[in-house]
């Protein structure tokens, strides 16, 4: 009875473990040429100069961190912000 009582726990757990690594997945980002933010959007600031295949930016109003990255391609940063 004990062993049938572990083996359901770790199946449900192994679920769950499975299920989380299996749906994640990057947002989606929509690129626009311009500065196009409406009033409930930011811009993304990169200021850095930073290459690499991971690039990090900041939101221009709440100042949260976002990430870009790549396993492919060689990411470049500008290092004047947005109006590049």
């Amino acid at each position: 009875m004990r062993i049938r009582k572990l083996s359901t726990i770790l199946c449900a757990l192994t679920a769950v473990v499975l299920g989380s690594v299996i749906t994640a997945q990057a947002d989606s980002v929509t690129f626009t040429i311009g500065n196009n933010p409406q009033p409930d959007e930011e811009n993304i600031l990169l200021n850095s100069g930073a290459t690499g295949t991971e690039v990090f930016g900041l939101t221009n109003q709440t100042q949260l961190q976002v990430r870009f990255s790549s396993t492919i391609d060689v990411l470049v940063e500008p290092s004047s912000g947005q109006a590049v």
